[in-house]
């Protein structure tokens, strides 16, 4: 439990998640009258059944006063309702004596509380546990944010429009304005924070701020160093962001070489996940277009995107079955977890080794491959044949099915909304 309340500040995704062979996919068009019937798995526990959103199977009148709170406290985070979802856990936590209640409401709220840079409730939420000595380290690392100015965000009337290239991995790269000064980052909704990398903050005079540095576990289940600290001015077009906060990598923990060394690979600074939740962006990646706005609340029936330790999308299988996936352009390739098999049969299943990479370096792992699997996303079929299946991460209380990377992403026009939870993609082409 305690390690928990840590894990949105330890646990980085994938920043380059390199894997050495690519997903074949077909996108088709679906109609409308050809939609699956949604058709709920019951887990037959209360909190199985909300970790893998199969909320219909939950009967909410039998339910008592504590698990019915948390039941609509859940919904309201999907329904991006964060306000109402925090006043109920907060609630829940202070009249419950269910100890699975206590133990998830304390896991939603640290999300809650971390994504929305709410650092003193943080805190308080941290001085109600005992510490052990490395995770001192972590609160030390909060405390410090908590000690900066706050972070704001000044948009001009007009939308922004800026050029991307795309990395090696597929991944989104701009260049904006630290300090006044050029740098390039990579657009990665599975870095919970902010990059920069060493040699590039000591460039630009951006220093640690705190007592302490820490440790983040990467995709590859390396542990980095890192630093806490805060950008001052951070201009991306016409948005100006002020005091940013950021961590500070090492820069070797950030430098790829592929293919024996003939490719190699730097990353200067990530736009991560606590910037991209206060924008609303449309990516265009086959024309290298980005497009940021102002969020404008939406009344939106069918939201499909929520934030709970890692950005979730919403979608279904073809026989109709509710999946969670996660949403990360910063890694090259879409992937399936193991929970998916308690909800889907496959009737192809290999073995296959495969190199994975992130912030820190590269690993070999064995893993499962399908041979053919189907989703509905957006009212597009999508099928991804030899698609690997990896351990899950444990990011939140979601037990997540697959993450999404770049190359679903690459033939499309991707809006991403957090404030209104909508995610949506367009393909150019099908395929």
């Amino acid at each position: 439990m305690k390690q928990y309340l840590i894990n949105s500040m330890i646990v980085l995704a994938t920043f380059f998640g390199c894997r050495t062979s690519s997903n074949e996919i077909v996108i088709k068009k679906t109609e409308l009258n050809h939609q699956p019937i949604i058709t709920e798995k019951d887990f037959n526990d209360f909190f199985e059944n909300i970790s893998r959103l199969q909320l219909a199977t939950i009967d909410t009148a039998k339910l008592d006063s504590s698990y019915k709170s948390f039941y609509d406290g859940f919904n309201a985070v999907l329904n991006s309702k964060l306000l109402r979802a925090k006043n109920i856990f907060k609630e829940l936590l202070l009249k419950t004596d269910n100890k699975g209640i206590e133990i998830n409401s304390k896991k939603i709220l640290s999300d809650l509380f971390f994504n929305a840079s709410q650092w003193d409730e943080l805190i308080k939420l941290f001085e109600k546990i005992k510490l052990d000595a490395g995770e001192n380290n972590n609160f030390e690392l909060i405390k410090a944010f908590n000690e900066s100015d706050p972070e704001t965000y000044h948009f001009a009337d007009d939308d922004i429009i800026l050029p991307i290239s795309l990395s090696k991995s597929g991944t989104p790269i701009i260049t904006a304005k630290v300090n006044g000064n050029d740098v390039n980052f990579w657009i990665d909704t599975g870095a919970e924070l902010s990059v920069l990398a060493s040699d590039i903050a000591e460039q630009i005079g951006i220093k640690q701020i705190g007592k302490s540095s820490s440790k983040a576990m990467t995709a590859t289940s390396k542990k980095i160093n890192f630093s806490p600290a805060v950008i001052d001015s951070l201009e991306i077009g016409t948005l100006k962001i002020k005091n940013h906060p950021i961590l500070i990598l090492q820069k070797e923990d950030l430098e790829f070489s592929l293919l024996a060394g003939l490719v190699k690979i730097k990353i200067d600074g990530i736009i991560g996940w606590n910037a991209i939740r206060n924008l609303s962006l449309s990516i265009n990646f086959p024309g290298n277009l980005l497009t940021i706005k102002k969020p404008i609340a939406k009344k939106l029936s069918d939201k499909n995107f929520f934030w709970l330790g890692y950005p979730f999308i919403t979608l279904t299988s073809e026989e109709g079955i509710p999946l969670c996936f996660g949403l990360d352009t910063g890694a090259k390739n879409s992937i399936l977890t193991k929970n998916i098999f308690s909800k889907i049969d496959f009737e192809q299943i290999e073995s296959t080794n495969e190199s994975i990479g992130g912030a820190g370096g590269f690993e070999n792992v064995t893993v499962d491959l399908v041979s053919n699997f189907k989703a509905i996303l957006n009212n597009h079929q999508i099928t991804i044949n030899d698609i690997k299946v990896f351990p899950p991460k444990s990011y939140s209380i979601i037990k997540h099915d697959g993450i999404i990377g770049s190359d679903l992403l690459k033939n499309a026009v991707v809006e991403i909304d957090y404030q209104n939870g909508m995610f949506e993609i367009n393909f150019t082409e099908e395929k």
